[in-house]
């Protein structure tokens, strides 16, 4: 077929065209897709070059290579070939669907700014736009595969926030079948990656599209970097994150943007040189970590609601320091743990929950100047803490056991080899620490020195509550027991107790100096208080209840209230022979020494009660004083120069122990004193005291007063002379006393320094003295005595005396004798005459009167049966040539009877006055007298008329009378009832009947108003005279050799006549 010219330029035309419509289409969409690309960028302010662009729109594939883009930050996106499979899809299906994506060594800048903006490759994400339209198309992918990709990320440093510059390399990675308009599209992910030496491997599934994107992944690490994922946690106050991490993980993960980020991990980690702080405080560090359980984290939460991150399962941790500001360091060697752990990360504070069990080396605790440690931990329990800036609180429950713990601060520090705690623990860690507890402690030996306070205990057992503020108070109130606890102050205090059983609240405060208050009981097997050169306490078992106050600065103040029980109680006073003891004491009330112008003031006030209390003379090695029941009411002492007590009763007393036999010079049944006051030391004064039931053991030998001279070694008085006092010095002591009374069964006087020993025993004690004060030495005390004297004598005396007035001593004293054995005296009369008096009795009265020391007295008695000693070799002139053995049978009458009447004189304030010479010149002068006018010319007229008038009357035709309401015999009788005696001696079948009668002279002397009347209120007294005054009469006989059983005593007669006197009358049977 031929065609025309012009069909034939047509022909060419349109092959021509088809050429070029061909080519067209072959390189036009290169062009446009490369203008396009670069445009775009440009919108977006990247500047980029493309170095080739192909694509073919009949296979439907893009392919980019060497493609960069940079923004004016300097960011930069780099893409070695981008390759793009497209499978065309009608155009209103809005669906872009890649059979093939492929991005093949490629690099990307990632940034973080200091506001958290996050750009990518410069091009900023989530960042806000003016075109808020939506091109509404989806997007699907078969295969995704990345190789090579290289993303270097960088962060700034923020604040306390460390700069990050990290690259991750992208391997090989590879994903399939993406859908993003398919909302449950689950997607096949693989990846391998590098950060610097770490690896990541990770395959798994994600559902990256629709409302809720999940995975489910599986992750392998090798020397990870936990910095890369820092920017994930953003929002959580994460500051730092850093560390390397091998790992074999599962991961699960759900983000709703409604909700929050959930996360679970489970399987093994470890990490090394691993570090994470918090913009609120708490910070983490640990040279090597591990863990093997289950995580499960709630992050990205909305509406402002925390972050949380729980585990199950151990870690073990070497190098561990935890950190919260200054408020809390923790460091720990070595950990291991083992429960369940809750992290809640608030903004304003970090919230840890623990439950279960802890162990740990050398573990140290630092908070401000305080610092806990030890040597290895365990713990299991409970923990509950709140971290927030510089605070931190934290709630344990549970038990911890810990080796050579040891705790310090400022003003403390506490020392065991081991610890066991049980209970509840409240910790607020802060500028003021605060610490609560509640449980079981039990320690090893315990050390405790604070402020100079030294306590150090055996094994240690506490339960109850504990609370510290601020490290320096702390309070306690609960039980604790050990077996010796001691407490030392330096230069002033030291204390032991042991067997310690102390129940009830204790408040320690150092802030200035260590101050102890408690209030509770305490249970002690012994005591030991040592207040250097001042006093030393020991005590067996002791029991005290109630508070006490120790306040340990430049001095050391202390005080106490309440009741105190202690068994074996023993104070000694250094540089005092004096010490004081007892069996068991109870002392109730306030005990105190407080600073008083620089230096600590005794005060006391209180009742006591003691058994076996002793008072001890330590040089001697005997008691002062001692008693078997003592109570002590209202002590008082205001200092040790103002010492009282209101009143003290006692029995069992003993006063001035023998040191050579069981005996002492004073034991009573009982004895009571009340008002008594020490002053300065110096000055006592006693309002009463009353003893009952005294025996008296008094001895004299070479050396003295025997015991007393031993007690009052600086007071002694040479055997012979009587010291005067001294007029010139001041008296160091004074002593008053209002009233004494003292009663006994029996009074022992033995002196061995005369020859034969002389021994009188009394019986039936009466004596009362009031108003002795040598304070006041001119003033006179009046006293009442009455005494048994030996089988039948008796003696009574009354009188005055000032033993200490300035020109001597003053006196003027009244006795009465009655049957007073003179045998036991004859070492005396040895001494004075060189004669000893074989037997004899003498009855009379004394007056002795002394003023400025000058004696001036009179003796008025009667001897009876009275016999020396013969001894030939020694004869004593009387008077005109007359022996003494000669003049004593001169002026024996029938009787038997001697009438001695002697003045007694002397100076006793002479150094020479001697008792020995008093006696013999007394003596002497008697006998002269006696002599002198029996025997002269009117004494023997007078001696045969009362012979004359006695020829007629009967033996016992008359009765002997008394004084009114007195039971003496008189003078005049005498020598009547020694003519019965006589008689009696002479004639052994007589026997006598004896009847005493009272009469209302009696009455009227008893009377306080002189009434004379007899009636039921004086009628009992009055019959107890008249047998007295029977039993006198009998008591003279017996002492003359009259035996007992001879006379009887016939019951009293209380005769109302008016004119009758008061008598006792005979009746005489036998021959």
């Amino acid at each position: 077929m031929k065609f025309s010219r012009r069909t034939k330029s047509a022909l060419v035309a349109l092959c021509v065209l088809a050429v070029l419509l061909a080519a067209a289409l072959v390189w036009l969409p290169s062009i446009v897709v490369r203008q396009l690309t670069l445009h775009y960028l440009d919108q977006a302010g990247i500047t980029a070059t493309i170095g080739d662009v192909d694509v073919n729109l009949f296979a439907g594939t893009v392919v980019y290579d060497d493609m960069q883009a940079s923004a004016a930050e300097g960011e930069r996106i780099a893409i070695g070939r981008l390759a793009v499979a497209l499978e065309y899809a009608p155009l209103f299906s809005k669906r872009l669907v890649l059979s093939h994506l492929a991005i093949d060594n490629s690099a990307i800048d990632i940034h973080r700014g200091t506001d958290n903006t996050l750009r990518v490759g410069g091009y900023p994400i989530g960042a806000s736009s003016s075109d808020n339209s939506s091109l509404d198309w989806g997007l699907a992918v078969e295969q995704l595969a990345l190789r090579g990709l290289r993303v270097h990320y960088n962060q700034p440093a923020n604040g306390n926030q460390p700069p990050i510059d990290r690259e991750l390399i992208l391997n090989d990675s590879s994903a399939r079948d993406v859908v993003s308009w398919e909302q449950n599209n689950d997607v096949p992910v693989d990846a391998d990656m590098s950060v610097g030496d770490g690896r990541i491997r990770l395959s798994g599934n994600i559902t990256p599209f629709g409302d809720r994107i999940t995975g489910h992944i599986g992750l392998v690490t090798q020397r990870f970097a936990l910095e890369m994922i820092a920017p994930l946690a953003t929002g959580t106050s994460l500051r730092e994150l850093s560390g390397l991490v091998d790992s074999d993980l599962q991961i699960d993960f759900e983000y709703n943007a409604e909700n929050a980020l959930a996360v679970t991990l489970q399987g093994e980690a470890a990490s090394h040189g691993s570090a994470l702080a918090l913009n609120n405080g708490p910070r983490v560090r640990s040279s090597h970590l591990s863990w093997q359980g289950k995580i499960d984290m709630q992050l990205l939460r909305t509406q402002g609601q925390p972050g949380t991150i729980a585990s199950d399962g151990t870690i073990d941790a070497e190098g561990l320091a935890v950190a919260n500001g200054d408020s809390l360091q923790l460091a720990q060697r070595a950990a291991h743990w083992q429960g369940k752990t809750r992290l809640t990360l608030a903004a304003q504070a970090t919230e840890l929950a623990l439950d279960g069990a802890y162990t740990v080396d050398a573990p140290e605790l630092k908070s401000g100047a305080a610092t806990l440690g030890s040597a290895s931990a365990t713990w299991n329990g409970k923990l509950d803490g709140k971290f927030g800036t510089n605070t931190s609180n934290l709630t344990i429950d549970g038990r911890i056991e810990a080796q050579t713990p040891h705790f310090s601060s400022a003003t403390t520090q506490v020392k065991t080899p081991r610890l066991t705690w049980q209970g509840h623990i409240d910790t607020a860690l802060a500028d003021r620490t605060r610490v609560n507890t509640d449980g079981r402690l039990d320690t090893g030996a315990l050390a405790i020195d604070a402020d100079g306070l030294r306590t150090r205990t055996a094994a240690l057992g506490w339960q109850g509550k504990i609370a510290l503020a601020g490290m320096n108070d702390i309070d306690s109130d609960g039980r604790l027991r050990t077996d010796r606890v001691t407490l030392s102050s330096p230069g002033s205090l030291d204390m032991v107790l042991s067997t310690i059983d102390w129940q009830g609240a204790v408040d320690i405060d150092t802030a200035r100096h260590t101050r102890i208050q408690s209030d509770g009981s305490l249970n002690a097997a012994a005591l030991t208080f040592d207040v250097p050169e001042t006093a030393l306490l020991e005590t067996g078992d002791l029991n005290w209840r109630g508070s006490t106050d120790f306040d340990i600065g430049t001095l050391f103040a202390r005080g106490a209230r309440g009741r105190v029980i202690v068994k074996n109680a023993h104070l000694d006073l250094p540089g005092q022979p004096l010490a004081l003891r007892a069996d068991r004491l109870v002392y109730n009330g306030a005990y105190s020494e407080q600073p008083v112008g620089g230096a600590l003031k005794l005060r006391m006030d209180g009742d006591m009660v003691g058994q076996n209390f002793a008072v001890d003379n330590t040089a001697l090695d005997a008691a002062w004083l001692s008693s078997r029941d003592t109570e002590l009411y209202r002590l008082v002492v205001d200092g040790v120069n103002d010492i009282a007590f209101d009143s003290v009763s006692a029995k069992g007393v003993r006063v001035l122990g023998d040191t050579d036999t069981s005996s002492a010079v004073l034991q009573a049944i009982s004895a009571s004193a009340r008002d008594f006051r020490l002053t300065d030391l110096a000055d006592y004064h006693l309002g009463n005291l009353d003893i009952d039931g005294a025996n008296i053991h008094i001895r004299r030998d070479n050396g003295g007063m025997g015991v007393m001279a031993l007690y009052f070694a600086g007071n002694d008085k040479n055997e012979d002379t009587a010291s005067a006092s001294n007029s010139d010095g001041p008296v160091e002591s004074s002593y008053k006393i209002d009233h004494l009374s003292m009663t006994g069964p029996q009074i022992v006087f033995n002196d061995v320094a005369v020859t034969p020993n002389v021994s009188l025993r009394g019986s039936s004690l009466v004596f009362n003295l009031d108003g002795l004060d040598t304070g006041h030495p001119e003033r006179d005390a009046s006293y009442r005595l009455a005494l048994d004297v030996g089988e039948y004598g008796h003696l009574d005396s009354r009188g005055t005396i000032a033993p200490l007035a300035t020109g001597g001593i003053n006196m003027d004293i009244d006795a009465w004798l009655r049957s007073l054995a003179l045998e036991p005296l004859s070492g005396y009369l040895n001494a004075a005459m060189s004669r000893r008096i074989a037997k004899g009795v003498a009855d009379g009265t004394l007056n002795l009167i002394a003023r400025d020391g000058q004696l001036d007295g009179n003796l008025d008695t009667t001897l009876s049966n009275f016999r020396l000693v013969d001894n030939p070799d020694q004869e004593t002139e009387i008077v005109l040539g007359i022996s003494m053995d000669t003049a004593l049978a001169l002026v024996r009458g029938q009787s038997d009877t001697i009438k001695f009447q002697t003045a007694i004189l002397g100076d006793v304030t002479n150094p020479y006055f001697s008792v020995r010479n008093l006696v013999r010149e007394a003596v002497l002068a008697g006998l002269r007298t006696t002599i002198m006018s029996d025997y002269s010319p009117v004494g023997l007229l007078n001696k045969a008329k009362n012979a004359l008038l006695n020829i007629g009357s009967s033996l016992v035709s008359d009765p002997v009378f008394f004084v009114a309401d007195r039971d003496y015999i008189r003078p005049d009788d005498r020598p009547y009832l020694g003519k019965i005696a006589q008689k009696m001696s002479d004639k052994p079948g007589l026997r006598l009947t004896i009847q005493g009668h009272a009469t209302a002279q009696d009455a009227e002397a008893m009377s306080l108003f002189g009434s004379a009347t007899i009636d039921d209120d004086n009628e009992a007294a009055l019959r107890a005279l008249a047998r007295r005054r029977a039993k006198s009469v009998g008591d003279y006989l017996a002492a003359r050799d009259v035996a007992a059983e001879r006379f009887t005593l016939a019951e009293p007669v209380i005769d109302r006549s008016e004119d009758a006197r008061p008598r006792a009358t005979f009746t005489l049977s036998g021959k």
